[in-house]
Protein backbone atom coordinates (compact mmCIF):
# COMPACT_ATOMS: atom_id res chain seq x y z
CA UNK A 1 0.00 0.00 0.00
CA UNK A 2 1.57 3.69 -0.96
CA UNK A 3 0.27 6.44 1.04
CA UNK A 4 2.92 8.83 0.04
CA UNK A 5 1.27 10.12 -3.44
CA UNK A 6 -1.01 12.97 -1.33
CA UNK A 7 -0.34 16.51 -3.01
CA UNK A 8 -0.88 19.73 -1.46
CA UNK A 9 -4.06 19.78 -4.64
CA UNK A 10 -5.73 16.92 -3.63
CA UNK A 11 -6.13 17.76 -0.38
CA UNK A 12 -7.69 21.14 -1.21
CA UNK A 13 -9.98 19.54 -3.67
CA UNK A 14 -11.39 17.52 -0.70
CA UNK A 15 -15.02 17.57 -0.54
CA UNK A 16 -16.57 19.54 2.77
CA UNK A 17 -19.79 17.97 4.58
CA UNK A 18 -21.87 20.46 6.31
CA UNK A 19 -24.63 18.27 7.31
CA UNK A 20 -26.60 18.50 3.83
CA UNK A 21 -26.85 16.25 1.37
CA UNK A 22 -24.84 13.07 3.25
CA UNK A 23 -25.61 10.97 0.11
CA UNK A 24 -23.70 13.22 -2.34
CA UNK A 25 -21.19 13.95 -0.32
CA UNK A 26 -20.45 10.08 0.53
CA UNK A 27 -19.85 9.14 -2.95
CA UNK A 28 -17.63 12.07 -3.89
CA UNK A 29 -15.47 11.43 0.01
CA UNK A 30 -15.20 7.97 -1.03
CA UNK A 31 -13.57 8.54 -4.48
CA UNK A 32 -11.42 10.81 -2.36
CA UNK A 33 -10.30 8.32 -0.39
CA UNK A 34 -9.65 5.74 -2.72
CA UNK A 35 -7.82 8.37 -4.69
CA UNK A 36 -5.52 8.82 -1.74
CA UNK A 37 -4.88 4.84 -1.51
CA UNK A 38 -6.72 5.14 1.91
CA UNK A 39 -10.32 3.47 1.16
CA UNK A 40 -9.52 0.15 2.57
CA UNK A 41 -8.58 0.95 6.11
CA UNK A 42 -12.35 2.35 6.24
CA UNK A 43 -13.92 -0.37 3.76
CA UNK A 44 -12.08 -3.09 6.31
CA UNK A 45 -11.39 -1.54 8.90
CA UNK A 46 -7.96 -1.41 10.64
CA UNK A 47 -6.97 -4.83 11.05
CA UNK A 48 -2.73 -5.11 10.60
CA UNK A 49 -0.88 -8.03 10.48
CA UNK A 50 0.68 -8.98 13.15
CA UNK A 51 4.68 -9.20 13.20
CA UNK A 52 6.78 -11.86 14.17
CA UNK A 53 9.32 -11.59 16.33
CA UNK A 54 11.82 -10.99 13.99
CA UNK A 55 10.16 -9.08 11.05
CA UNK A 56 12.04 -8.67 7.89
CA UNK A 57 12.12 -4.94 6.34
CA UNK A 58 9.63 -5.43 3.64
CA UNK A 59 6.98 -6.54 6.30
CA UNK A 60 7.76 -4.00 8.94
CA UNK A 61 7.25 -1.29 5.91
CA UNK A 62 4.00 -2.97 5.48
CA UNK A 63 2.84 -2.58 8.42
CA UNK A 64 3.71 1.30 8.68
CA UNK A 65 1.99 1.76 5.23
CA UNK A 66 -1.15 0.12 7.05
CA UNK A 67 -1.02 2.10 10.36
CA UNK A 68 -0.09 5.57 8.38
CA UNK A 69 -3.14 4.96 5.81
CA UNK A 70 -5.70 4.36 8.59
CA UNK A 71 -4.68 7.49 10.40
CA UNK A 72 -4.29 9.35 7.19
CA UNK A 73 -8.09 8.04 6.27
CA UNK A 74 -9.59 9.08 10.29
CA UNK A 75 -7.57 12.66 9.05
CA UNK A 76 -8.94 13.38 5.94
CA UNK A 77 -12.51 12.35 6.95
CA UNK A 78 -11.89 15.30 9.92
CA UNK A 79 -11.07 17.62 7.69
CA UNK A 80 -13.61 17.21 5.53
CA UNK A 81 -16.51 17.73 8.23
CA UNK A 82 -18.31 20.77 9.45
CA UNK A 83 -17.22 21.61 13.04
CA UNK A 84 -20.53 20.63 14.73
CA UNK A 85 -20.64 17.15 12.74
CA UNK A 86 -17.32 16.93 13.79
CA UNK A 87 -17.84 17.17 17.69
CA UNK A 88 -19.62 14.49 16.88
CA UNK A 89 -17.23 11.49 15.64
CA UNK A 90 -13.83 13.36 17.34
CA UNK A 91 -14.13 10.41 19.73
CA UNK A 92 -14.03 7.41 17.12
CA UNK A 93 -11.04 6.26 16.58
CA UNK A 94 -10.48 4.35 13.65
CA UNK A 95 -11.60 5.20 10.14
CA UNK A 96 -14.04 2.63 9.72
CA UNK A 97 -15.91 3.66 12.76
CA UNK A 98 -15.54 7.31 12.03
CA UNK A 99 -17.42 6.58 9.05
CA UNK A 100 -20.16 3.91 10.20
CA UNK A 101 -20.85 6.81 12.49
CA UNK A 102 -21.66 9.35 9.93
CA UNK A 103 -23.54 6.97 7.81
CA UNK A 104 -25.83 5.81 10.67
CA UNK A 105 -26.76 9.76 11.58
CA UNK A 106 -27.01 11.33 8.09
CA UNK A 107 -27.57 8.90 5.28
CA UNK A 108 -31.43 7.45 6.17
CA UNK A 109 -34.22 8.62 8.04
CA UNK A 110 -37.59 7.84 8.02
CA UNK A 111 -38.78 10.76 5.34
CA UNK A 112 -35.80 9.39 3.17
CA UNK A 113 -37.31 5.68 3.77
CA UNK A 114 -41.42 6.89 2.95
CA UNK A 115 -39.78 8.96 -0.27
CA UNK A 116 -38.05 5.66 -1.35
CA UNK A 117 -41.05 3.44 -0.78
CA UNK A 118 -42.86 6.21 -3.29
CA UNK A 119 -40.67 6.27 -5.79
CA UNK A 120 -40.55 2.44 -6.11
CA UNK A 121 -43.79 2.18 -6.24
CA UNK A 122 -43.83 4.73 -9.23
CA UNK A 123 -41.53 2.77 -11.12
CA UNK A 124 -43.66 -0.68 -10.57
CA UNK A 125 -46.70 1.58 -11.30
CA UNK A 126 -45.62 3.38 -14.65
CA UNK A 127 -47.16 2.11 -17.82
CA UNK A 128 -46.43 3.60 -21.35
CA UNK A 129 -48.57 5.66 -22.98
CA UNK A 130 -50.01 5.21 -26.53
CA UNK A 131 -48.41 8.73 -27.51
CA UNK A 132 -44.74 7.73 -25.99
CA UNK A 133 -42.03 6.60 -28.00
CA UNK A 134 -39.96 3.33 -26.17
CA UNK A 135 -37.04 6.37 -25.81
CA UNK A 136 -39.40 8.68 -23.68
CA UNK A 137 -40.56 5.70 -21.66
CA UNK A 138 -37.47 4.47 -20.90
CA UNK A 139 -36.07 8.18 -20.06
CA UNK A 140 -38.95 8.35 -17.24
CA UNK A 141 -38.33 5.34 -15.81
CA UNK A 142 -34.48 5.99 -15.63
CA UNK A 143 -35.19 9.90 -13.86
CA UNK A 144 -37.06 7.30 -11.22
CA UNK A 145 -34.57 4.92 -10.93
CA UNK A 146 -31.73 7.37 -10.35
CA UNK A 147 -33.81 9.04 -7.31
CA UNK A 148 -33.58 5.72 -6.15
CA UNK A 149 -29.96 5.31 -6.46
CA UNK A 150 -29.68 8.38 -5.06
CA UNK A 151 -31.32 7.40 -1.98
CA UNK A 152 -28.51 4.69 -1.56
CA UNK A 153 -29.99 1.59 -2.83
CA UNK A 154 -28.59 -0.67 -5.18
CA UNK A 155 -31.01 -1.10 -8.41
CA UNK A 156 -29.75 -3.03 -11.49
CA UNK A 157 -30.43 -1.87 -14.88
CA UNK A 158 -31.43 -5.74 -15.65
CA UNK A 159 -34.65 -4.65 -13.57
CA UNK A 160 -34.93 -1.86 -15.90
CA UNK A 161 -34.61 -4.13 -18.94
CA UNK A 162 -37.29 -6.27 -17.69
CA UNK A 163 -39.92 -3.45 -16.85
CA UNK A 164 -39.53 -1.93 -20.09
CA UNK A 165 -39.97 -5.14 -22.00
CA UNK A 166 -43.14 -6.18 -19.87
CA UNK A 167 -45.02 -2.73 -20.30
CA UNK A 168 -44.47 -1.79 -24.00
CA UNK A 169 -47.25 -1.11 -25.99
CA UNK A 170 -48.67 -4.45 -27.57
CA UNK A 171 -47.16 -3.08 -31.26
CA UNK A 172 -43.90 -3.82 -29.97
CA UNK A 173 -44.32 -7.39 -29.29
CA UNK A 174 -43.03 -8.20 -32.15
CA UNK A 175 -39.82 -6.65 -31.75
CA UNK A 176 -39.47 -7.56 -28.51
CA UNK A 177 -39.70 -11.46 -28.99
CA UNK A 178 -36.87 -10.74 -31.57
CA UNK A 179 -34.89 -9.00 -28.84
CA UNK A 180 -35.11 -12.06 -26.04
CA UNK A 181 -34.53 -14.75 -29.09
CA UNK A 182 -31.35 -12.69 -30.45
CA UNK A 183 -29.35 -11.35 -27.20
CA UNK A 184 -28.74 -12.17 -23.67
CA UNK A 185 -30.81 -10.70 -21.54
CA UNK A 186 -28.77 -10.52 -18.59
CA UNK A 187 -25.90 -8.38 -20.10
CA UNK A 188 -28.62 -6.58 -21.94
CA UNK A 189 -28.31 -2.62 -21.69
CA UNK A 190 -30.94 -0.25 -21.05
CA UNK A 191 -29.56 2.32 -24.16
CA UNK A 192 -28.90 -0.94 -26.08
CA UNK A 193 -32.56 -2.22 -25.43
CA UNK A 194 -34.39 1.32 -26.58
CA UNK A 195 -32.20 1.66 -29.38
CA UNK A 196 -32.71 -1.80 -30.74
CA UNK A 197 -36.42 -0.93 -30.68
CA UNK A 198 -35.66 2.63 -31.97
CA UNK A 199 -34.25 0.95 -35.22
CA UNK A 200 -36.89 -1.38 -35.74
CA UNK A 201 -39.22 1.05 -35.37
CA UNK A 202 -37.22 3.22 -38.24
CA UNK A 203 -36.92 -0.29 -40.27
CA UNK A 204 -40.66 -0.61 -40.40
CA UNK A 205 -41.32 3.06 -41.31
CA UNK A 206 -38.94 2.99 -44.19
CA UNK A 207 -40.84 -0.13 -45.42
CA UNK A 208 -43.79 1.33 -45.37
CA UNK A 209 -43.09 4.61 -46.92
CA UNK A 210 -41.39 2.58 -49.43
CA UNK A 211 -44.72 0.82 -50.31
CA UNK A 212 -46.50 1.53 -53.26
CA UNK A 213 -48.88 4.14 -52.68
CA UNK A 214 -50.56 3.69 -56.02
CA UNK A 215 -52.18 0.28 -54.55
CA UNK A 216 -53.85 2.23 -51.63
CA UNK A 217 -54.62 4.83 -54.06
CA UNK A 218 -56.40 2.21 -56.55
CA UNK A 219 -58.15 0.63 -53.48
CA UNK A 220 -59.95 3.93 -52.22
CA UNK A 221 -61.24 4.79 -56.06
CA UNK A 222 -62.48 1.18 -55.99
CA UNK A 223 -64.02 1.84 -52.86
CA UNK A 224 -65.32 5.66 -53.26
CA UNK A 225 -67.11 4.14 -56.80
CA UNK A 226 -68.59 1.07 -54.77
CA UNK A 227 -70.05 2.86 -51.91
CA UNK A 228 -71.44 6.00 -53.88
CA UNK A 229 -73.04 3.16 -56.47
CA UNK A 230 -74.45 1.25 -53.36
CA UNK A 231 -75.95 4.61 -51.61
CA UNK A 232 -77.35 6.02 -54.52
CA UNK A 233 -78.99 2.36 -55.52
CA UNK A 234 -80.25 2.49 -52.08
CA UNK A 235 -81.97 5.72 -51.81
CA UNK A 236 -83.85 5.15 -54.94
CA UNK A 237 -85.03 1.58 -53.73
CA UNK A 238 -85.95 3.51 -50.05
CA UNK A 239 -87.97 6.27 -52.10
CA UNK A 240 -89.54 3.29 -54.12
CA UNK A 241 -88.01 5.27 -57.27
CA UNK A 242 -87.23 2.16 -58.28
CA UNK A 243 -90.82 -0.18 -59.28
CA UNK A 244 -91.71 -3.70 -60.37
CA UNK A 245 -92.41 -6.76 -60.16
CA UNK A 246 -91.39 -9.32 -57.27
CA UNK A 247 -88.53 -10.34 -59.39
CA UNK A 248 -87.33 -7.11 -60.23
CA UNK A 249 -86.80 -6.09 -56.26
CA UNK A 250 -85.16 -9.31 -55.45
CA UNK A 251 -82.89 -8.71 -58.37
CA UNK A 252 -82.23 -5.29 -57.01
CA UNK A 253 -81.56 -6.63 -53.16
CA UNK A 254 -79.51 -9.09 -54.21
CA UNK A 255 -77.42 -6.46 -56.12
CA UNK A 256 -76.96 -4.24 -53.20
CA UNK A 257 -75.69 -6.78 -51.07
CA UNK A 258 -73.35 -7.72 -53.59
CA UNK A 259 -72.14 -4.33 -53.42
CA UNK A 260 -71.93 -4.15 -49.76
CA UNK A 261 -69.52 -7.06 -49.57
CA UNK A 262 -67.53 -5.60 -52.57
CA UNK A 263 -67.58 -2.33 -50.50
CA UNK A 264 -66.03 -4.14 -47.52
CA UNK A 265 -63.80 -5.90 -49.19
CA UNK A 266 -62.34 -2.95 -51.11
CA UNK A 267 -62.07 -1.39 -47.26
CA UNK A 268 -60.30 -4.32 -46.26
CA UNK A 269 -57.63 -3.42 -49.24
CA UNK A 270 -57.27 0.25 -48.47
CA UNK A 271 -56.52 -1.23 -44.96
CA UNK A 272 -53.90 -3.91 -46.06
CA UNK A 273 -52.39 -1.68 -48.21
CA UNK A 274 -51.54 1.35 -45.94
CA UNK A 275 -50.39 -0.81 -42.86
CA UNK A 276 -47.49 -2.14 -45.96
CA UNK A 277 -47.30 -5.90 -45.37
CA UNK A 278 -45.09 -7.67 -47.19
CA UNK A 279 -46.35 -9.77 -50.44
CA UNK A 280 -49.31 -7.24 -50.50
CA UNK A 281 -51.41 -7.86 -53.87
CA UNK A 282 -55.34 -7.54 -54.93
CA UNK A 283 -55.35 -11.54 -55.23
CA UNK A 284 -54.03 -12.12 -51.87
CA UNK A 285 -56.58 -10.26 -49.20
CA UNK A 286 -57.24 -12.65 -46.26
CA UNK A 287 -60.49 -13.55 -45.98
CA UNK A 288 -63.54 -11.77 -44.88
Amino acid sequence: MTTNKTTTGSLSNRPLFTGQNYNIWAIKMKAFLRGNDVWDSVENGFNPLRLPNNPTVAQLEQHVDYVQASYKAISFIHSSVADFVFLRIMRVETAKSTWDTLQKEFEVDSKVKDNLLTLKRQFEMLTMKETETVHQYSNKLIDIVNQIRFQVEDFPDKRVVDKIMLSVLDKFELTISAIEESCDLNQLTISELTSKVCQCCQLEKMHQLSFPVSKAFRASEKLSLTVQTFVILGIYMASNKIRGDRGHRLFFTILGAVLFILGFYHTRIAYYAYKGYKGFSFSNIPPV
